[in-house]
This record gives C-alpha cells, sequence and structure tokens, in this order.
C-alpha cells in the first residue's frame, strides 16, 4: 500500500532524513535494434532520457515517441512497451529505477505518467545524477539525493511551462493583441513587435500563440489583413489597389494571391460574386 504525495510533498521526501531512498538501478545503456519492452510492470519508479535516436513508446494506452533529449517518468506498477522506432539503428538512453519509503511504507506520486518531450535543461543533471551514482564514496548517498531533488524540481517546473504554454494566451493577451493588430493593420508586423507588446520572449510568445490560434504569428497576421480586405471589398467603393495599400501590400500581385490563397478567389471575384460595391481595378 502506497503513500501517495502531491509534487511538494515529493521534493520534499526526497531530502526527508526519515525516507529511505533506494536505486536498484542507473544505467547509460546502448540497446540493439532488436531490444524491446512488452507491456513491463517495475516495482520502482522509473525514470528513462534519451540520448540517441528514437524510442518508440507506449504507456497507458498513449503512443509517442521519445527523441534526444524526451524525458519519460513512471510511477511504480504502470505497464508500459519499448522498441527503438528505427530497426536499423541502435538506441541510447539513461535508465534509473528507485524507491522512496517511510518507516516502511513505500511511497508513490499521484502521477502514473510523466512526459516532456524535450527537457535538454535537465540532461546536465541527469549526467550528474549518473556520475555520483558511480562515483559510490562515503555520503555520496547525500550528495545524490541533492541532486535527485534538484532534478525532480527541474523536471516540474518544466512540466509547468509546458502546461502553461498549452494552454495558450489568456484572454486578456487576445483582447490586448487584437487591438494592436487592428490599430497598426498596415504595418507588417513581425513576431517580435507582438512579443514585445505583451512583454514576453519571442519563443515564448510563439508557442503561446499557436496553442491559442492554432497557427503562426505570421499566418494570422495574413489572415486578419485578408479578412480586412474582404470587408472593404464589400462595404466601400475602394479600387482593390487602393485596399492593397492600406493594407500594407505595395505590390497588388502579392495581395491577390495572398488574397486567393485565403478566400479561394481573386478579390475582383470575390467582390462581384458577393455583391459588393463595384470599384475599378
Amino acid at each position: 500500500m502506497y503513500e501517495q504525495l502531491n509534487d511538494e510533498e515529493w521534493l520534499a521526501a526526497i531530502l526527508e532524513p526519515a525516507v529511505e531512498l533506494s536505486v536498484t538501478m542507473f544505467g547509460l545503456t546502448t540497446v540493439s535494434s532488436r531490444w524491446h519492452l512488452d507491456a513491463r510492470c517495475v516495482p520502482e519508479h522509473y525514470v528513462t532520457l534519451v540520448v540517441r535516436d528514437v524510442n518508440a513508446c507506449t504507456v497507458a494506452g498513449r503512443q509517442f515517441d521519445l527523441a534526444p533529449d524526451a524525458l519519460l517518468w513512471l510511477a511504480p506498477g504502470v505497464a508500459h512497451s519499448m522498441a527503438p522506432r528505427d530497426a536499423q539503428r541502435r538506441f541510447t538512453f539513461y535508465h534509473l529505477r528507485f524507491t522512496l519509503s517511510r518507516f516502511g511504507t513505500p511511497l508513490r506520486t499521484r502521477r502514473d505518467l510523466l512526459h516532456i518531450p524535450r527537457a535538454s535543461s535537465l540532461r546536465p543533471l541527469m549526467e550528474a545524477l549518473y556520475t555520483e551514482h558511480c562515483r559510490a564514496e562515503p555520503f555520496g548517498s547525500l550528495c545524490f539525493r541533492g541532486i535527485l531533488a534538484q532534478f525532480f524540481a527541474e523536471l516540474l517546473r518544466t512540466e509547468r511551462g509546458l502546461r502553461r504554454a498549452c494552454a495558450g494566451l489568456d484572454r486578456a493577451q487576445q483582447r490586448h493583441l487584437t487591438r494592436f493588430i487592428n490599430h497598426h493593420v498596415r504595418t507588417r508586423l513581425g513576431t517580435c513587435e507582438l512579443a514585445r507588446e505583451l512583454g514576453l520572449s519571442p519563443g515564448h510568445f510563439r508557442v503561446l500563440f499557436r496553442a491559442t490560434y492554432g497557427c503562426a504569428p505570421r499566418t494570422h497576421l495574413m489572415r486578419e489583413r485578408m479578412r480586412r480586405a474582404a470587408v472593404l471589398l464589400l462595404e466601400s467603393t475602394q479600387s482593390i489597389s487602393a485596399i492593397a495599400r492600406a493594407l500594407g501590400y505595395e505590390d497588388i500581385f502579392v495581395f491577390s494571391r495572398l488574397f486567393k490563397k485565403v478566400w479561394g478567389q481573386s478579390p475582383r471575384a470575390y467582390r462581384k460574386a458577393a455583391g459588393g460595391l463595384s470599384a475599378g481595378s
């Protein structure tokens, strides 16, 4: 019977003197292309970090690839299957199995599975853990526990960052961004300008933006200009070239090509089909 811990309790338990840490396996292994695991369950916590090539993995019905720098953390008793993705290539990975127990009661995270597709920040800590484990010097276990606590603290911080990124931009950020884009409709805005407006780094902004709108900022900006172009074609008598210039396109052919890409027909055909106000080109 396990005592289940939340994230904060888990981190505290690693450093708690009353908690016993036992490492049952720790290796840096290269396996043959024929290596595989089928629905394996282990009684320990299992952590693996990929070093080279890709491992195809199935856990609790979920199928995904573990590419280099991907990390997987499984709680005890969680069935998993693994095999190299490429049958012609060997696969290299760190694998750590350990238990925590308090006065004879095994401790378990409340999570069954934690998968981090890109965990490059954890690679140095995994390497430090492995080095410390291989040294086996007096008091080494204390140092090992300290690094292990750092490892899981960074792991959970990375996972929280991914969850925030997947949530996308909040409503206030979306409204502010929409107003900013509308106010600068004639300006060829880029990712850096949009990110700066929200006080975010360009890389973080791209992740949040794609999670919110399902496309890159550049694509969204183009679509917004074409949406505005469609409104102007229907509600104004401006020529197509004037509308193009109003939206920041000096080349009417580029404008027409992008408009057709979004709406499936040329600006002239769109205006005619929709019964918009007539105007010259």
